[in-house]
């Protein structure tokens, strides 16, 4: 996996929780912000550069991961689902084209989270927010442009979880952190030589939706996730975000990383 150049982040000016959200009546701003923080403080100290996108007013404006991902030196820009949040993918073209990157915009519906990368593998999660539709059209895009990436869907228990990378995470080419959630365990088994398997339970508080930094380091805010790859030989740095974790993502889906 190449070096990130730097995280593009936003800011989470606006936070707050989905009145359908079950942990309505326990969610502190506070304490999320705290979370936050402790992430930032956590790049800071790790050395890795991040900058940030203009603030929106939406409660999920801090999830960048969301908006795109990125294949070589091509941005790949989504197609989401949720109509409040189509700002959001504006501001980053904005920006995208400012600092005179590449770039695609998706036609059919597709979200950075379900996006899952290992090496020259790229695994997309069929859920809610990412269609088969969108799959066959980053597989034409990529054979179209003699990109040497391969596209895999992967089918997971989407009804109970939003994203694949809340479920299923790459650490690098050949070691990967994978649920019971995943329905085609074996089209990653065929691809990824090292699987470390979690539980259920680390799945629900989105154990897999870690930070791979390097080689050797990695963010993960799940104890479990944390104590296994510790044990395999990784740097594995805690960070305590248990709070924004109740709004459906955690430091992964805050991070949109830059390689170019």
């Amino acid at each position: 996996m190449r070096e990130i150049d730097y995280i593009l982040m936003r800011y989470p000016s606006f936070i707050d929780i989905d009145k359908n959200n079950r942990y309505r009546n326990n969610f502190s701003k506070e304490k999320a912000l705290d979370n936050y923080n402790n992430l930032l403080n956590i790049l800071t100290e790790e050395n890795i550069k991040f900058k940030f996108l203009n603030t929106e007013r939406c409660i999920s404006e801090l999830f960048t991961r969301d908006l795109a991902f990125s294949l070589g030196n091509i941005m790949f820009i989504c197609n989401l689902r949720n109509a409040s949040r189509k700002s959001e993918t504006k501001k980053l073209i904005n920006y995208i084209e400012r600092n005179r990157t590449n770039y695609y915009i998706f036609e059919n519906n597709i979200e950075g989270g379900d996006i899952v990368i290992c090496g020259n593998t790229v695994f997309v999660g069929i859920s809610q927010r990412t269609t088969e539709a969108a799959v066959y059209e980053l597989r034409d895009y990529v054979e179209e442009k003699n990109l040497k990436y391969e596209i895999v869907p992967i089918r997971f228990d989407s009804e109970n979880n939003l994203h694949l990378d809340c479920v299923f995470n790459s650490i690098d080419r050949k070691s990967a952190v994978v649920s019971d959630y995943v329905y085609d365990i074996d089209e990653i088994k065929s691809r990824i030589k090292n699987l470390y398997y979690i539980s259920k339970e680390s799945a629900d508080n989105l154990g897999p939706n870690f930070i791979v930094l390097d080689k050797k380091r990695i963010i993960a805010t799940d104890i479990e996730v944390t104590r296994i790859l510790r044990k395999a030989g990784y740097k594995v740095i805690f960070c305590e975000y248990d709070e924004i974790v109740k709004l459906g993502g955690s430091v992964c889906c805050s991070t949109l990383p830059m390689r170019f």
